[in-house]
């Protein structure tokens, strides 16, 4: 968290989800248990950033188009 200082940000927690991004669908579906300021993070499989829904699995080949990664 020493971004948060550096930058002067103030960190939500009724805001901010934890999630996971992983290349192997088996990894991808664990739900780690985040803490910060004695608060439970919630988890979220399919957090949304600026509108932008991430998906936790990528299946990425050389003719993969970006917008395969996001949903909208």
């Amino acid at each position: 968290m020493h971004m948060l200082t550096t930058w002067k940000l103030k960190f939500s927690t009724t805001k901010t989800v934890s999630a996971v991004f992983h290349l192997n669908n088996k990894e991808a579906k664990c739900e780690p248990k985040v803490n910060y300021n004695n608060k439970t993070l919630p988890f979220c499989s399919e957090p949304k950033y600026l509108g932008v829904t991430l998906e936790e699995v990528a299946h990425v080949s050389p003719r993969t188009p970006r917008s395969y990664f996001v949903k909208s």
